[in-house]
């Protein structure tokens, strides 16, 4: 009789254990399985929100790698840097376009920051026969001067009597602006002037050659000078 009590007791410990062991085993199948949600906030994305420029991507998924680009600004300004609102992205490089970021696990948003361009006056320049080309300094909003070996200068009706135009652009960022200068008439006084002789009547038909100090031209005449006689002094052929 003892013995068949001990051999019931035996099973319910048994019974005991085995309920144990599946007791103790469920938190690990259950962190097995909730390990799920994990997947599915990586493939959460979030908006990426550009002021003056443009994103490759309007929602990325965090550690993302996104591209953003500035718009071409209103003439006479020209992209300096991004700002932005998230302190925990870094921008590269931050002060030129495209530019690069890995997405954070929240929204960003950054902003085309432009200045106005501003051009030193320019002098009149004399008419030289050759391309005249100034370099003005540049400013940004009259204040800091613009030192980036991206600047360049174009030229349009710089080589004639007139005015001429300079454009300030960059290789590097969008933005631009212009300014104007006048070339002027040279003086022609000190021009070589070579006259064959002539029969009286005809008109002279100079050679004149004028040298700058860029070029060495022979001028044209209605275009360059004009020339007007005098014959006051002129001996008449005889008359018949």
């Amino acid at each position: 009789m003892v013995k068949g009590r001990r051999q019931h007791w035996n099973r319910v410990v048994a019974i005991v254990a085995s309920v144990a062991l599946v007791v103790g085993l469920m938190p690990l199948s259950m962190a097995a399985f909730t390990a799920e949600p994990a997947l599915a906030d990586e493939a959460t994305t979030f908006p990426v929100t550009v002021k003056g420029g443009t994103a490759n991507k309007a929602t990325a998924k965090p550690g993302e790698e996104v591209t953003i680009t500035a718009n071409q600004p209103e003439t006479g300004k020209v992209f300096v840097q991004w700002g932005s609102t998230s302190s925990d992205v870094s921008l590269n490089p931050l002060g030129e376009t495209p530019a690069k970021f890995f997405m954070p696990d929240h929204g960003v948003e950054f902003t085309a920051v432009c200045r106005e361009l501003v051009i030193e006056d320019i002098p009149s320049r004399e008419y030289t026969g050759d391309s005249i080309k100034p370099e003005p300094l540049v400013y940004l909003d009259s204040v800091d001067l613009v030192t980036w070996d991206s600047k360049t200068y174009r030229y349009v009706n710089n080589e004639d009597v007139g005015t001429a135009t300079v454009f300030v652009e960059f290789s590097d960022r969008p933005g631009s602006n212009s300014a104007t200068f006048n070339i002027t008439e040279a003086d022609i006084s000190t021009a070589d002037i070579e006259v064959t002789d002539l029969v009286y009547g005809d008109k002279p038909d100079p050679t004149v050659v004028w040298e700058s100090t860029a070029v060495t031209k022979t001028l044209e005449e209605e275009v360059d000078y004009t020339v007007t006689c005098s014959n006051a002094n002129v001996a008449k052929p005889p008359s018949p």
